[in-house]
């Protein structure tokens, strides 16, 4: 290591610029603060000899910082640091979970969204029924509902749907797939919609009530459609007669009534049908199922209408009296 000389009355600040332009003159690196002042309170007149670097950080010479403060920033800014906190905190926090539901997210706006399924956040509201949604692309595929925009297409039959789900279902209904089995009386369903609400009709539930009148419901749609009957809404409108409906499926319905469009076939007889209800329930006059049973006598029926018409039976009975 050389000495180096510095003249009485120069600045320090000086001293150290001509220090620093000889050693890059001669390939050096230059010193830091620690390599020229030896401490505040070394005279500025005595000669001055170079040692060892201090570990210390100058604000004139910031690339020679020493290793715990290199350390410490990295941690906070560099490269290292970065992918060193978030990897401990990603390690933890990668998945975020929602309170309610336990549904796991990769990321925070992703659980925001969600929450809203829980909450009273619905912000994306229709233009043309003001029914309000959750989540934006909830409300693109209601749209469909009122400009009949179907881009999902069957790759078998070419039917059409609003939304890729509602294709996926009814490509079951050609394989024949019914992956849904209730527990109770191991019905089977394609729908897991339908499965959910079947499985209501043995517990009784009916989570979904109506503000108006205090009336509940097992489905969610049972409630939108009865809400119209406060409100007198009837946003689904025929392109081709301009009659109005409270729902899309009576609109759809309706609509096979000016294409004479029969898409339900009895897969014994060959039967076709309107309705998809109308073809279930024709199939019962081949199986021979009889789902609807009285509570009074265990009288059953193959249709809904006739349990209602035989309960009316026990109604209008007057009650029994037994004599000793």
């Amino acid at each position: 290591m050389r000495s180096v000389c510095v003249r009485r009355g120069e600045s320090p600040l000086l001293q150290r610029r001509q220090t620093e332009h000889r050693e890059e003159a001669q390939g050096e690196e230059p010193r830091s603060r620690s390599d020229t002042d030896s401490s505040d309170t070394d005279n500025d007149d005595d000669w001055e000899t170079s040692g060892p670097p201090a570990a210390k950080s100058t604000g004139l010479f910031p690339k020679h910082r020493s290793a715990a403060e290199t350390g410490a920033r990295a941690g906070d800014e560099g490269p290292a640091g970065a992918a060193g906190g978030a990897g401990a905190a990603g390690a933890e926090g990668n998945r975020h979970q929602c309170s309610v539901c336990k549904a796991t997210f990769g990321l925070v706006m992703d659980l925001r969204t969600h929450a809203r399924v829980h909450g009273a956040d619905r912000p994306f509201s229709c233009s043309l029924c003001s029914k309000t949604f959750s989540i934006n692309t909830r409300l693109v595929t209601h749209m469909r509902t009122h400009t009949g925009d179907r881009p999902f297409r069957c790759s078998l039959c070419s039917k059409t749907f609003s939304q890729s789900s509602h294709r996926n279902v009814h490509m079951r209904s050609h394989t024949g797939e019914r992956p849904y089995s209730c527990a109770a009386c191991h019905k089977t369903f394609a729908d897991p919609s339908a499965f959910r609400k079947h499985q209501r009709s043995h517990t009784g539930e009916k989570p979904y009530s109506c503000s108006v009148c205090g009336k509940t419901f097992s489905g969610s749609s049972g409630l939108r459609k009865h809400t119209r009957s406060h409100t007198g809404a009837r946003p689904y409108s025929c392109a081709v007669c301009g009659r109005t409906f409270t729902d899309s499926s009576y609109l759809a319905r309706h609509q096979r009534t000016h294409s004479r469009e029969r898409p339900f076939s009895c897969s014994v007889c060959g039967k076709t049908f309107v309705v998809s209800t109308h073809l279930a329930r024709h199939t019962r006059t081949h199986t021979g199922e009889r789902p609807y049973s009285c509570s009074v006598c265990d009288k059953a029926f193959g249709r809904s209408e006739h349990l209602s018409k035989h309960m009316r039976t026990h109604a209008a009975a007057p009650p029994c009296s037994c004599s000793d």
